[in-house]
């Protein structure tokens, strides 16, 4: 019984290190579509307005995610 215990843990281990692989790659490919989004939000707006005063523009959001 003890051993079906152990191997039952090391199952449940890798599955948590899977999971942690799919949503960190979920999360890096939601940063590079929030990246492209604010570039096509920011050149448009700099290229629909009619004034010179609006300067240059700058992305709208940071990207706070740091690797550990």
């Amino acid at each position: 019984m003890d051993v079906e215990n152990g191997a039952s843990m090391a199952g449940y281990a890798d599955l948590r290190r899977t999971i942690a692989v799919l949503l960190d790659d979920i999360l890096q490919r939601l940063v590079k579509l929030e990246n492209k989004v604010d570039y096509i939000v920011v050149n448009g707006s700099a290229a629909s307005t009619t004034s010179g005063t609006s300067g240059n523009p700058v992305p709208l959001t940071t990207n706070k995610r740091t690797r550990k």
